[in-house]
């Protein structure tokens, strides 16, 4: 071979690896101008999921000052209770207690669920506990349901579970019984001990007046007369007086609540500044029942 034809060989080579490495940029510029036309969209998508979080940040976050701290909660609402309380109104859709459907269905809804965590799914006893308490259903000797029903909406919860068993531990069926007097257990020891409980998501009664309200936390009502204000409430379950419990289904005040004139009920409550101070049943919402984190913890400096 002589030199002109190795030149010819190498210059088309060369021709053929420049044309290549063209073609090869070409589509490289085609598929950056695609991904630079895709960041528009894809940052906005971006920037309105980062507002969101921002937003449900702010809206879910509120502070309580004691003489020593200031202590920011961030709302940890346990949004299967709206869920199942929903559930629930339409399973029973209206039908009283008093009703031979309305307690069948109770009977199974209701009381059942709730003996199956001690007696087991299926067993003799639970039958035997569930079909006796239905019988009582509009005698004195009944086991008003609203409890219940509110234990039946939060027990998917395990951090539910825990304050339950940690104050009712020796109850025959401690989901049976409202949750209140163990909330403010808590925020009490938060409130004396802040520090220690710094990360610590747990469940809390709070006054109206210093807590939002969103889907899937509790609203507590007096029945007994006595208790008139937030203070008023016993932060030991002995101490119980009789009360009502209403879950929220959304953010916009909407609850649900057991054993409501002898049903399942669904009522829209008043909302100030996404707080429940002025929400009614019989009497003005004393407590609010929520799930926290404990955000964050400052001490106050003393003045000099």
């Amino acid at each position: 071979m002589n030199a002109n034809m190795k030149y010819n060989v190498k210059g088309e080579k060369i021709k053929t690896i420049i044309k290549e490495s063209i073609k090869n940029q070409l589509l490289l510029l085609k598929e950056a101008n695609s991904i630079i036309d895709d960041i528009p969209k894809s940052g906005k998508d971006i920037l309105i999921k980062a507002k969101k979080a921002v937003q449900d940040l702010k809206k879910g976050t509120f502070i309580i000052k004691t003489k020593s701290h200031v202590i920011t909660f961030l709302s940890r609402p346990y949004e299967g209770s709206a869920a199942k309380a929903q559930k629930l109104h339409k399973g029973l859709a209206g039908k009283l207690e008093t009703d031979k459907a309305g307690r069948a269905w109770i009977k199974k809804n209701i009381y059942m669920p709730i003996v199956q965590e001690k007696h087991g799914e299926g067993s003799k006893n639970s039958k035997k506990w569930a079909r006796w308490l239905a019988k009582q259903l509009g005698k004195a000797t009944e086991s008003y349901w609203s409890s219940w029903t509110f234990g039946n909406c939060f027990k998917g919860d395990p951090d539910y579970i825990s304050l339950i068993n940690k104050f009712r531990k020796s109850s025959d069926f401690p989901l049976a019984y409202y949750p209140a007097s163990a909330g403010k257990k808590n925020l009490k020891d938060i409130l004396k001990s802040p520090e220690s409980y710094k990360g610590k998501t747990l469940y809390c009664l709070f006054d109206p007046k210093d807590a939002p309200v969103y889907k899937g936390d509790g609203l507590f009502f007096d029945r007994s007369g006595a208790q008139k204000s937030y203070n008023l409430i016993s932060s030991n379950p002995a101490g119980d007086k009789p009360s009502h419990m209403e879950v929220l289904i959304d953010d916009s005040g909407s609850a649900i609540g057991g054993n409501e004139s002898q049903t399942i009920k669904k009522r829209q409550h008043k909302l100030t500044d996404q707080k429940a101070t002025a929400a009614i049943y019989g009497s003005k919402c004393l407590g609010v029942f929520k799930k926290v984190l404990v955000y964050k913890v400052e001490k106050i400096k003393p003045i000099s």
